[in-house]
């Protein structure tokens, strides 16, 4: 039975993805929510699963421009992932970018740079250096000290994501091309 609704929640939580990144934000949210209850009630509130939807109301609550949401939401997300993982998984590094960024937007870049190298540290050594998880931490760090005025920093950065992004995805990824939009600042 847990397996099942995991699997609901899979579900559930998808759809509402799927319309977040259609930009259908309303609609999307209305899956979000349900998927977020039907974790709670089938396997409480530190739980992976639940915790994945918390992480996506976040970007969700993020894109609307809350960032107090956003925030509260991330940071729910994390402490559950540390609580059963251990603060180094992989588990941790999607909270930990999305804070990172998040940090970015509400210009607290201290923070935001130590959030984003750690998640940097985590996804390199799960992951290996030439990850696409790793290129686009490279690109969060880049996009981070351009904003900081740290041009030559950045440029190496975004250098970086952008060779580690092409070899992964290749170059008709959308990703690539957001480094390459990077670079050109």
């Amino acid at each position: 039975q847990e397996t099942a609704t995991s699997k609901s929640v899979d579900n559930v939580n998808n759809a509402g993805l799927a319309l977040h990144l259609r930009g259908q934000y309303a609609e999307a949210e209305q899956f979000y929510l349900p998927a977020l209850r039907i974790a709670e009630a089938t396997f409480g509130t530190r739980n992976s699963d639940y915790a994945t939807v918390l992480n996506n109301l976040g970007q969700l609550e993020f894109t609307r421009g809350n960032l107090a949401a956003a925030e509260r939401y991330y940071q729910r997300a994390l402490d559950i992932y540390v609580n059963l993982y251990g603060p180094v998984d992989p588990m941790v590094s999607s909270p930990l970018t999305n804070l990172g960024v998040l940090r970015k937007a509400q210009k607290k870049y201290v923070e935001a740079e130590r959030l984003l190298l750690q998640a940097l540290a985590i996804d390199t050594k799960a992951n290996g250096p030439a990850h696409k998880s790793v290129g686009t931490d490279w690109n969060n760090l880049g996009v981070l000290a351009w904003q900081r005025g740290r041009k030559v920093q950045a440029e190496h950065m975004l250098l970086l994501a952008a060779s580690i992004r092409e070899k992964a995805l290749g170059r008709t990824h959308p990703d690539y091309a957001t480094s390459l939009v990077n670079l050109a600042r």
